[in-house]
């Protein structure tokens, strides 16, 4: 199966830029401007929490168009969403 990453980074902390885009290139295949796409849910586990250490925002699919959420990031996103 195939899974797609979607990713906002703000984060300024130079190190944790380096180790995710090192990672990506040896992990996946870039779609678009921070869109990669995965054939292993460990690595786009892997890539997810290396944008998390980083103060990113992180968006999973399957290639079937099925959202990836822990349940935390559920309730998260719900909260935000109310906000709105």
């Amino acid at each position: 199966m195939t899974y797609l990453l979607i990713f906002d980074l703000r984060g300024r902390n130079s190190s944790s830029r380096q180790r995710l885009s090192r990672y990506l290139q040896r992990e996946a295949r870039r779609v678009q401007h921070s869109v990669w796409e995965f054939n292993s849910l460990r690595e786009l586990r892997a890539a997810a929490e290396l944008v998390k250490r980083a103060g990113g925002k992180v968006m999973a699919f399957s290639k079937y168009d099925e959202i990836l959420l822990w349940l935390p990031q559920v309730r998260r996103l719900l909260k935000q969403m109310s906000n709105v």
